[in-house]
């Protein structure tokens, strides 16, 4: 199938948007959505997005992507970047990291094109609890004891949606058309185009993963290492139940975590 939208509306449409999807269908009832990312993946980004609804049924798209354009990071008060050209390179720190990624989303204005999924690439990643800290004004943080991101997400290049009802896929590249005349316009076009291409290439002619031998479950519980010693765990629980009697507090989620070696 050809690219959608055409090239025609594709210009129409940078008039009034900076970011628009361009896309291909393929057929997708040989392969898994787990088959597919084994193919595409390359380190160090990415990701497959699966959902259910109510519970039991399977959703109707799965996405999945990699290599992205660019990442943002968040540790502490302190912003990275990154680019597929220079990898991770160290920010200024913030006194609003929210608004900064905020700002970094409001860049462009994209395009709504009809018939496609509703995902159609954008910012993919996580917030971690400690985040709060940038809303509400709370207590010292504890010393991180792992070497983790309080934020990190990836802005997507190529996305591939798979309709899980009909048995296709779509690949989408978004294009970003701000300050680009006709010819640029032609050639962001193109440049997406191939991208989308050579995505569909590795999905022809990728290896599939190796079947996964599944080991017979063991009766014994693996050994754990906690941050908490049960003592600890049950003071702290008194903690938490004098609080709520004190109206202090109306829900308290008290954590640990638990290690277990692979």
């Amino acid at each position: 199938m050809s690219l959608q939208p055409s090239f025609s509306d594709f210009r129409r449409l940078a008039e009034q948007a900076t970011l628009i999807p361009v896309s291909r269908e393929i057929l997708f009832d040989t392969e898994t959505a787990v088959s597919a990312y084994h193919k595409l993946a390359r380190p160090p980004f990415g990701f497959l997005l699966e959902s259910a609804v109510g519970g039991e049924t399977w959703a109707r798209y799965t996405y999945l992507g990699t290599e992205p354009r660019s990442a943002w990071r968040l540790r502490g008060d302190r912003i990275d970047s990154w680019s597929p050209e220079r990898g991770w390179r160290e920010g200024e720190r913030s006194t609003d990291p929210l608004g900064d990624f905020e700002r970094l989303l409001r860049r462009h204005t994209p395009a709504v094109l009809l018939g496609l999924p509703r995902f159609q690439g954008g910012a993919v990643g996580f917030f971690g609890y400690d985040v709060i800290r940038h809303i509400e004004r709370l207590p010292a943080a504890p010393a991180a004891g792992l070497d983790l991101p309080d934020a990190l997400f990836m802005l997507t290049g190529a996305v591939v949606a798979i309709d899980n009802l009909f048995g296709r896929a779509r690949v989408i590249v978004t294009a970003e058309t701000a300050g680009a005349d006709e010819s640029e316009l032609r050639r962001r076009y193109e440049q997406a185009g191939a991208e989308i291409e050579a995505v569909i290439a590795r999905l022809q002619s990728g290896e599939p993963p190796a079947p996964l031998a599944l080991a017979a479950p063991t009766q014994e519980d693996p050994p754990f290492a906690s941050t908490f010693t049960r003592e600890d765990f049950e003071a702290g629980v008194r903690r938490v139940q004098e609080y709520i009697r004190a109206g202090d507090a109306f829900q308290v989620v008290l954590s640990q975590r638990l290690t277990v070696p692979l």
